[in-house]
């Protein structure tokens, strides 16, 4: 690949594919891609009003065993646990040795709860073999700070916000909400306002711009380490 940022590009591509996709309800489609030992995980976009209610929803418990409680979006639980057990019946059908994970706005979110979930299944793989890129992807932690306890389950996770992308600090924090992970700031010149920020094409356009090289290095680097179309 060539491209500048082209990785990262192909990634977000791969998200907007409807052919990457198999439907598990009207509400969650996920897929799955091989490379030699790297499994990389895949979420759709939001697609239609049915999906964005579940933005404004409050927070519930992931686990109803927990040690170190706390407490996630409702209504992007929900859309996770209907497709969990295809997900962890995947992580254990070989030894993987690195795990990625994507999603964009809508799937971004769900990615970023999977992060979570590969963190917890496959503890061979909390050595730095989990990477989320989640694309415009809004807030799922419940709390105003994420329990330093917890914190580290989503290291490796980065959320790719265009400009001030709207849906990025959705649901607002005073309504309780924080973000995980890493937050990495990208650009448009001319710069777009908090609607169009979100749109994919703006975002690509972003991911192309070599005003955004040094932002996005680090991700570049380990997509590029994965094998992920190599």
């Amino acid at each position: 690949m060539n491209n500048r940022n082209s990785y990262i590009l192909e990634l977000f591509r791969e998200c907007n594919k409807d052919e990457n996709f198999e439907q598990y309800s009207a509400e969650v489609d996920v897929g799955f891609q091989e490379y030699g030992d790297t499994l990389l995980i895949l979420f759709e976009p939001s697609d239609g009003a049915m999906d964005w209610r579940h933005n404004f929803t409050f927070f519930k418990k992931p686990y109803n065993d927990m040690e170190e409680p706390y407490y996630v979006h409702g209504g992007f639980l929900k859309c996770w646990r209907i497709v969990k057990n295809v997900v962890i019946a995947k992580l254990h059908s070989r030894n993987w040795k690195q795990v990625v994970i994507t999603g964009y706005s809508h799937g971004g979110a769900l990615a970023l709860l999977a992060h979570e979930c590969v963190w917890f299944e496959l503890p061979h793989l909390r050595n730095g073999r989990i990477l989320t890129i989640a694309f415009e992807a809004p807030r799922i932690y419940g709390g105003f700070k994420v329990n330093e306890e917890i914190e580290g389950r989503w290291n490796g996770a980065y959320v790719i916000r265009n400009n001030q992308d709207l849906v990025t600090h959705m649901p607002p924090r005073v309504f309780g909400f924080c973000d995980v992970g890493e937050i990495i700031k990208i650009i448009n010149t001319p710069k777009k306002g908090v609607i169009d920020s979100h749109k994919p094409k703006w975002v690509e356009k972003a991911l192309l711009s070599k005003i955004n090289r040094n932002s996005l290095a680090i991700i570049e680097e380990r997509l590029k380490a994965a094998g992920l179309w190599s």
